[in-house]
């Protein structure tokens, strides 16, 4: 019977629709049974789309294989983690986001925070200061002290009213402040090194001894617009002729008239050619200043004696070219000689005094020795006592102008 049933099966006929070939996924043949007929081709489709996933893919296949660190290590990055105090005490106020900050004023050069309300008063002061000059008081020349020589003399000839008033260590502490106020702005305007300010508004405590500085201010209605700090100083180098190329002097030297020369002229014409001669020369000397401050100052190796240092000079920017320098020069040597003749006169009364407060011999006889030796050598006698301290090339100009000479004038340093 069993081979009976099997004949039957292989001469059935085939069915009138072909069978469709069933999908591969598991999921199709988990939801048709074997017992039904199959399926038509859109549900059959319809039914894929329903149920197929993607296969499944370990996500290291799509990161890529990476290196797992231990968890002690493991740790937030910089940018989650609290921001550390610094130790400095110091904290950002600004945010500096990429602009320009910091300001330099073209008039008065200094350098300031735009954004900052207390760096804009702080320019607003020295701009004016140093376009207007330091304003001293009206009462400043009226109250300059005497007793110990002359501390007031006349500015340029022709300025009624300007005076020049020295200021020192014996001054009140008001006045010592605004010479030191005048010093700050000249020490940055000229880029110099500061100088301690005990060192110069210190009074000595012995009483032969003689400060090392002092100052004189030149006062225009109450505005201060020329400064001088002066040192006491015992030597310096001589400037050496600067060397000049044959063809650049010869450029620079007048040719003689030859015609003046040789004809005969009357007395007029004779002045005349002699006032051109005069003036030939006043601008061949000028052509030859001018053409040495092009190069370096040389300085003698050798030391030779000098009384008076020019520490700091300077004038405001906007009254330059007034003579206010010149003038200032001219005070610092007549109060510096004006003094030694006041220790003169003064120095009987020293040894009074020393005598009365019974200092053994020995120590009698060195004062009056260094009071001696002091008058003896620290009187300026000519311009060549006067020595610069490392002058810029505003100050070589200045220097050769008072001097009146190119070289031969001296140079210290401080």
């Amino acid at each position: 019977m069993m081979e009976s049933r099997a004949i039957e099966t292989e001469n059935a006929a085939p069915p009138s629709t072909p069978a469709t070939a069933a999908p591969s996924s598991d999921a199709v043949d988990a939801s048709t049974p074997p017992s039904s007929p199959p399926a038509f081709p859109w549900e059959l489709e319809k039914e894929m789309q329903q149920t197929y996933h993607a296969p499944e893919r370990n996500v290291f296949s799509v990161l890529g294989k990476r290196k797992l660190t231990a968890m002690s290590e493991n740790v937030i990055t910089t940018a989650a983690r609290k921001t550390k105090r610094s130790d400095d005490g110091k904290t950002q106020m600004q945010l500096h986001l990429g602009q320009k900050i910091q300001k330099r004023c073209k008039e008065c050069g200094m350098q300031y925070v735009a954004s900052s309300n207390e760096d804009r008063q702080l320019h607003a002061k020295f701009h004016k200061q140093h376009t207007e000059g330091v304003d001293v008081g009206i009462t400043f020349v009226e109250h300059a002290p005497g007793g110990m020589g002359r501390r007031l003399y006349d500015g340029v000839e022709g300025r009624e009213g300007d005076k020049i008033v020295m200021v020192d260590c014996f001054d009140k502490k008001p006045r010592r402040r605004k010479g030191q106020e005048v010093l700050d702005i000249v020490q940055r305007d000229l880029g110099a090194v500061e100088i301690a300010e005990a060192d110069i508004w210190e009074a000595p405590k012995d009483d032969i001894a003689e400060p090392r500085f002092r100052s004189l201010m030149y006062v225009r209605e109450g505005k201060c617009l020329g400064f001088l700090l002066v040192e006491r100083i015992s030597e310096a180098f001589e400037v050496l002729p600067p060397t000049i190329p044959s063809e650049e002097a010869a450029r620079h030297t007048p040719a003689p008239d030859k015609h003046l020369a040789t004809a005969k002229t009357s007395a007029l014409a004779a002045l005349k050619a002699r006032k051109m001669a005069a003036e030939a020369a006043r601008l061949q000397k000028e052509a030859l200043l001018q053409a040495a401050a092009k190069k370096p100052l040389v300085l003698s190796k050798v030391r030779s004696p000098a009384v008076l240092g020019i520490c700091r000079i300077w004038t405001l920017p906007s009254h330059r070219g007034q003579g206010i320098a010149v003038a200032l020069l001219d005070a610092a040597v007549e109060w510096h000689n004006g003094h030694v003749k006041f220790i003169e006169k003064d120095f009987p009364k020293l040894k009074l005094k020393w005598r009365s407060e019974k200092l053994n011999g020995e120590a009698l006889a060195e004062k009056i020795a260094i009071v001696e030796e002091r008058m003896r050598t620290s009187k300026v006698i000519e311009k060549k006592d006067v020595a610069f301290s490392q002058p810029t090339a505003a100050g070589t100009k200045l220097a050769r102008k008072w001097t009146g000479k190119m070289s031969g004038w001296k140079v210290y340093v401080d």
